[in-house]
């Protein structure tokens, strides 16, 4: 995982493929994906990339996920009840 270094992204006009610099922990690998690109895949992204690492050092990606904290971080509703032993929502 890392993010999608800004001025690498080049996506297949047909939405199946794309290739770009997947970079962190100081170093950047090149990705090659052919597949249905995510619709919110974009540069300065965080993204999971699972695949294999050819001899080239490069990801031959057989998916591409694209990772948005908010999207996943969950909101208890107001009238959730903290002392509820089930924490069942009233």
């Amino acid at each position: 995982s890392g993010e999608v270094v800004p001025g690498s992204l080049e996506i297949a006009a047909d939405g199946h493929g794309a290739e770009f610099q997947l970079g962190g922990n100081g170093r950047n690998l090149h990705v090659s994906y052919r597949g249905q690109v995510p619709l919110n895949l974009a540069e300065s992204r965080q993204v999971v990339v699972e695949g294999v690492v050819t001899d080239r050092c490069v990801i031959r990606a057989e998916q591409v996920l694209t990772r948005c904290s908010s999207k996943y971080t969950a909101k208890l509703p107001a009238e959730y009840s903290a002392d509820s032993d089930a924490g069942i929502v009233r």
